[in-house]
């Protein structure tokens, strides 16, 4: 969708294997018309990838980070992965960029662990030196491109921050952006609408099994 905007992305990734198959234009359970898009879209140079963080970060003025927050087998939040991208990140970040947090993550994880790593590793201040927003990429059932440009929710502690993510998501979603000064409605309203999904295939499913049962 950015480089259908016109943006030049830079996809980074530590599996050289997911990488290749960036590159090829072929990655699993992505839908037909998708896979010709990104060909096309890696064929004309508006599109990369790389394991190389380092040059990625240095060279964008844009980070978007969607590394996974994880359970573990204690059923607790596991951020490693997360952290790890946060820390690649901050290592490299050059001032007046601007990083947004796409993954879902937990209530005050944004202000929290994820702004600590990135100012403690790049030695600059959000809001001051670079900016951070929070605006999580709504997964819904199918990997069709039109469950991606709905409506977003678009979070940031200062204006200019909330202002800039505003308009680059903008230029890639056709419904309404909903912005808020407050990290964590938006963290909120991003896990209630992932819980909402889950109880709704979990109560089909068992519909499902209740119609097999009375035949």
């Amino acid at each position: 969708l950015f480089a259908e905007a016109g943006f030049k992305v830079k996809c980074v990734d530590a599996d050289q294997t997911i990488v290749n198959k960036i590159v090829r234009g072929k990655m699993p359970f992505l839908k037909r018309e998708i896979e010709l898009k990104l060909k096309n879209y890696v064929k004309m140079g508006l599109l990369s990838a790389t394991t190389d963080a380092k040059t990625a970060v240095s060279q964008s003025d844009i980070i978007a980070i969607t590394s996974p927050a994880k359970i573990d087998k204690k059923k607790k939040t596991d951020y490693s992965s997360m952290e790890n991208a946060c820390k690649q990140v901050g290592l490299n970040l050059h001032p007046g960029s601007l990083v947004i947090v796409m993954s879902t993550v937990s209530v005050g994880a944004t202000e929290g662990l994820i702004k600590e790593v990135l100012e403690n590793t790049s030695g600059l201040k959000v809001g001051a030196d670079f900016g951070l927003a929070y605006s999580p990429i709504r997964i819904l059932n199918g990997q069709a491109l039109e469950n991606l440009d709905h409506e977003r929710v678009v979070a940031a502690t200062d204006k200019n921050s909330l202002n800039a993510a505003s308009t680059i998501l903008g230029s890639i979603v056709k419904g309404e952006i909903k912005k808020t000064t407050d990290m964590k409605t938006a963290e909120a309203v991003a896990l209630f609408e992932a819980i909402q999904q889950d109880a709704n295939v979990a109560l089909a499913n068992e519909f499902a099994l209740f119609c097999e049962r009375v035949g």
